[in-house]
């Protein structure tokens, strides 16, 4: 697993002792087009949490019969799926 975050220059002393002592550094920009974010820790009892676990239920809910039913599915149908 690789994870990313977020880390001010100013706050990269702090950020090693905690965390470790080897890393890459990278430019926001760079990282943005290369689909890169940082990790969101969140508390499983927050309001952010909670509403974020609803959401993603629905859309699994959502997703889930689509990528069972693939199988039955022409090209033509495949191919507007992927994009």
């Amino acid at each position: 697993m690789v994870s990313f975050c977020d880390v001010r220059l100013s706050q990269l002393h702090e950020h090693t002792h905690k965390y470790g002592e080897f890393g890459f550094g990278l430019t926001k920009e760079w990282a943005e087009r290369k689909h890169l974010h940082p990790v969101l820790y969140m508390s499983k009892s927050s309001l952010l949490f909670s509403k974020y676990n609803k959401r993603i239920r629905v859309l699994k809910n959502k997703l889930i019969p689509l990528w069972e039913r693939r199988e039955c599915l022409d090209n033509n149908e495949k191919k507007s799926l992927s994009h």
